[in-house]
């Protein structure tokens, strides 16, 4: 071979087995869990699914917010942000977004925090 010669390789095409390799079927796939895992193995899989921690605690982002409907000027309460967004349709990021005054308005309202002196305007 000459110095100025490419030299590739040969590579041979590997079947891969992966995970996520395109038609590669899991050996698990509509078996039962008592065929391919211990009665442990089930245990310890199902106690990490429960959940844990106080299901009331709203996190520090908790913070109760009040919408003022552009159209109708209507204000509404709610006790959080995520409670907010779920009863609106809105997104929760747009909501703090208003909030912190990065932006004006959100899902066809303004929103505040309730402590906000802006907000007395309204009331």
């Amino acid at each position: 071979m000459n110095a100025w010669e490419l030299y590739i390789p040969f590579k041979p095409n590997r079947k891969r087995n992966g995970q996520f390799a395109k038609g590669n079927t899991p050996y698990t796939k509509g078996k039962p869990w008592s065929e391919w895992m211990s009665e442990d193995g089930q245990r310890k899989a199902l106690s990490s699914l429960k959940r844990t921690g106080d299901p009331n605690f709203g996190g520090y982002t908790k913070y109760p917010v009040a919408g003022v409907n552009l159209t109708t000027h209507k204000v509404c309460f709610f006790e959080s942000m995520q409670d907010a967004a779920r009863k609106t349709n809105t997104c929760y990021s747009s909501i703090i977004k208003v909030c912190k005054k990065d932006r004006k308005r959100a899902g066809n309202c303004m929103w505040f925090f309730t402590n906000d002196s802006e907000l007395k305007q309204y009331l």
